[in-house]
């Protein structure tokens, strides 16, 4: 098994400990020797291990030396970290890839040490006993939960370092789990569904999918409001709605640690706007279909595309971080995601339009329609706030704006045939669609003018 193998191993029925392999040097000189969780690039996770040396790259890299006795050269002491593995950090384990928090943590002054991990199946809780040099951390979950274990170069001690100083190839990892039973493929998963418009019989589909989702361990979630709540109200009685980027906040849903978009292919409706925006995953239907007992394929193998891009003149592919969900933080710090491009970052813009500021009807106006918390009229005002937008203006026409069109950085109307975009005055005006193929091609397209 590779060091983050997806595939399960057999029955471990008990716990085996892999003994390291060590030379007399290295044997002679590790009690002396700074520990570490350090980067291990083939997977962009954190392993233990010793720093072995100096390496010639830099004054502040250095050559690891891995509990398996694999080494990886060139690594940054940003990349690294005290190995000081604490109550209630996350960690995977390697020989299941199972996602669980610490409850009873270890010194950490050799892979053999065992860690107590507690690994939440939604439906049951397990607790394990792993070996340290069996366990990864999720480099989003490392960076964010492990900034008071930094290390400067005065605090490093390598071992000296044998004459044979070639890299040697990663051994298998042992099996470390006790016998995990009715673990369900999706459990702590929150699936949001939507289909293309020419989609077939999407009700039927529909209804399928949501069976097999939630039979599997699954959460459906109706929409990103489940999980990015608006906090601001829209009011009928006022002549605009301003949210601002403090206004979107991330709302955690008991059993749901990570979020995938399950589609029959790319479109641009709000949701798959919205998971581009956020950077989640858009996965195609058949994703479903590989589940199989406990265990389903990964996601990485079903994208689908961002979406076509017509000024590009290709279907574009989605920018997403490929060890998603691996890491609590993807979802808790889901706003702050740094790997989708925001291009609208900082910008204040203006929306308008009836279609996202709906007039109230005529007559009598009750307490229920003339303060209401946003519903359906909020979907494109999340899109511009997840690209990115520090301030979003809504309004119905552009008289009810609070400042001239030249302040905001760009005036957004529905399409071309608006009269505020053929006369836009000293604003930049641009069409919703220029917006979509914006969000799709990850950079500013130049804005179109006849």
């Amino acid at each position: 098994m590779t060091r983050a193998s997806k595939t399960p191993s057999a029955t471990p029925a008990s716990r085996s400990v892999k003994r390291l392999k060590q030379t007399s040097t290295a044997r002679s000189s590790r009690s002396d020797a700074t520990r570490v969780f350090a980067l291990y690039r083939k997977n962009n996770c954190y392993y233990s291990g010793t720093v072995y040396s100096h390496s010639d790259k830099g004054p502040t890299r250095f050559v690891i030396l891995f509990d398996d006795d694999d080494k990886e050269d060139n690594i940054d002491i940003s990349k690294m970290r005290r190995c000081e593995p604490r109550v209630g950090d996350s960690v995977i384990t390697n020989d299941e890839d199972m996602t669980g928090k610490i409850t009873k943590g270890c010194s950490g002054e050799s892979g053999t040490d065992i860690l107590e991990v507690e690994i939440d199946h939604g439906a049951e809780i397990d607790h394990v006993e792993v070996p340290l040099k069996d366990i990864r951390i999720a480099a989003r979950a490392f960076l964010s939960k492990w900034k008071d274990r930094t290390l400067t170069i005065d605090d490093i001690v390598p071992i000296i370092q044998p004459k044979n100083s070639g890299l040697l190839h990663s051994p298998s990892k042992s099996s470390v789990l006790s016998s995990i039973s009715h673990r369900k493929a999706l459990a702590k998963t929150g699936i949001i569904l939507t289909f293309t418009l020419g989609f077939r019989d999407p009700e039927s589909t529909r209804s399928s999918m949501e069976q097999r989702i939630v039979s599997n361990g699954g959460q459906l979630l109706k929409d990103w409001a489940d999980i990015l709540q608006i906090t601001t109200k829209r009011t009928t009685t006022a002549k605009r709605w301003i949210i601002t980027q403090q206004d979107l906040k991330y709302k955690p849903k008991a059993g749901v640690n990570k979020v995938i978009l399950v589609s029959d292919d790319a479109n641009q409706k709000a949701k798959y706007l919205v998971a581009l925006a956020l950077g989640v995953p858009c996965v195609a239907l058949e994703w479903l279909d590989t589940v199989d007992d406990d265990t389903i394929e990964s996601w990485s193998h079903h994208l689908l595309p961002a979406g076509y891009s017509e000024p590009l003149d290709a279907r574009v592919s989605q920018l997403v971080d490929m060890d998603w969900g691996n890491s609590n933080e993807h979802l808790t710090e889901i706003l702050s995601n740094s790997v989708p491009t925001k291009v609208f970052t900082g910008k204040s813009v203006l929306l308008v339009g009836t279609e996202y500021f709906p007039l109230p009807a005529k007559g009598r106006r009750t307490a229920s329609n003339a303060d209401k918390s946003p519903g359906s009229d909020d979907g494109v005002p999340r899109i511009l706030l997840c690209m990115g937008a520090e301030r979003v203006e809504v309004v119905p026409e552009t008289k009810s704006a609070s400042y001239d069109l030249k302040k905001y950085d760009y005036v957004i109307v529905k399409d071309e045939s608006s009269s505020v975009y053929k006369n836009p005055g000293n604003g930049c005006c641009v069409s919703m669609q220029w917006v979509k193929d914006c969000l799709i091609a990850s950079r500013l397209l130049p804005l179109r003018r006849t």
